[in-house]
């Protein structure tokens, strides 16, 4: 039945089209909270990688480019980032005593943890 199946150029473009749209469903980034300040994505015109470029241009100088970012917004800010790994979907620094406090002691228990931070730190 299949071995008299014969790849055209119709069959090439639908299988690669899907493949694409299925990949894209499965990593492109969470809708982003309106308001929210954070970096411009580098590549508008590629919305799946997000700030993910930035965050590797800026990867061994990590704390210092978190630091300039919360000082240049001086509040809680963010960005979309693909779906892969411990990314899910987005990055938000928190910036405050007071959020930070809310988050990490005040209501712990109520922020969802990703799968590979759970009983780490419970």
């Amino acid at each position: 039945m299949f071995s008299d199946f014969v790849w055209n150029g119709t069959h090439l473009f639908v299988f690669l089209a899907t493949s694409l749209i299925a990949i894209y469903l499965r990593i492109h980034p969470k809708a982003f909270p309106a308001g929210t300040p954070g970096p411009s994505l580098p590549y508008p015109w590629f919305p799946v990688l997000g700030v993910l470029p930035i965050i590797l241009a800026n990867w061994d100088r990590m704390p210092e480019f978190l630091l300039s970012q919360d000082r240049k917004y001086k509040r809680t800010w963010g960005g979309p980032t693909p779906r892969i790994g411990v990314m899910d979907g987005s990055i938000y620094s928190i910036v405050g005593e007071p959020q930070v406090r809310h988050i990490l002691k005040d209501n712990f228990a109520n922020y969802i943890k990703g799968s590979n931070f759970q009983g780490e730190h419970d």
